[in-house]
């Protein structure tokens, strides 16, 4: 990998020198300074991209990246500060996004996707950093001193806000992806990220808006339409007040839809394992 991204930053560079005015070699060599975590470098190149061609969108969104990337590298840590930094590489990512002006179509539908997802992240991230700070707040109050009895409050408030802040980060991702999928449905990543992200908060209207577009398109993604359809499956409510629950027994006629879709699948992307289980 090392060896690539060394080889691409020679390629960018010895095109930069025959083509100082075009904007793709500084994109290519922001390309190779981003593989190569050396975010700074990126920015500059992708400066001087915007330079040579402002109304490029692909600078921009390259340029939302080396803030993306960054942050969710340091997602992974459990280091409360380490997270706050993050979330704030997140926000800046973000706010390129916001500035993009797209035109209708697909290059709008990307930026949408990549700010829908930036923001679901966002809200991962602070809902991991609101655990954080709870921790640390127990370890405060175990001293009971009066210092650190304040500063449990203190972070105990500060973990409010970030759960407070993640329930509207998430709702913003929704927003955003659900645009996405409703303009073309037939795109997996961003309509499976919702899906997942609509599940675990049991929403179910824009889970139905979902379902209710991509069982529109003909072109239908795989992996998104199988969770639709075996959440379907499985969706038969037991009884809350029956104290022996039984298995749901299965709606034949939802049973048959279900697997007439996930053939219809099959057909168009022959071999794929997420629809093969499904069935």
């Amino acid at each position: 990998r090392a060896n690539q991204s060394d080889r691409a930053l020679g390629y960018a560079e010895a095109y930069i020198r025959e083509k100082p005015d075009n904007w793709q070699g500084y994109y290519t060599q922001a390309q190779a300074f981003l593989a190569m975590a050396r975010y700074d470098e990126a920015r500059k190149s992708l400066e001087r991209a915007a330079g040579a061609n402002s109304k490029e969108i692909s600078v921009k969104l390259l340029l939302a990246e080396t803030y993306r990337v960054p942050a969710t590298r340091a997602s992974n840590s459990k280091d409360s500060n380490s997270l706050k930094s993050s979330i704030a590489q997140y926000a800046s990512a973000a706010e390129v996004l916001e500035k993009i002006q797209a035109p209708e179509g697909p290059k709008k539908i990307d930026v949408q996707v990549k700010a829908g997802m930036v923001a679901k992240e966002t809200a991962r991230t602070m809902q991991i950093l609101a655990a954080r700070l709870d921790e640390e707040a127990l370890g405060a109050e175990a001293k009971r001193d009066p210092n650190s009895l304040a500063r449990r409050d203190r972070l105990r408030a500060e973990a409010g806000t970030c759960r407070d802040q993640a329930a509207e980060m998430r709702k913003k991702a929704k927003d955003l992806l659900l645009a996405a999928v409703t303009s073309d449905p037939s795109q997996d990543a961003p309509a499976s990220a919702l899906v997942d992200l609509c599940l675990s908060q049991r929403d179910e209207k824009t889970l139905a808006a979902v379902k209710d577009a991509i069982l529109k398109t003909e072109d239908r993604p795989p992996l998104t339409t199988t969770k639709l359809m075996l959440r379907d499956l499985r969706s038969e409510e037991l009884d809350p007040n029956s104290k022996l629950q039984a298995p749901p027994s299965l709606d034949p006629q939802k049973a048959a839809f279900a697997r007439g879709v996930l053939e219809g699948i099959l057909v168009k992307h022959p071999g794929n394992i997420q629809v093969e289980l499904g069935l």
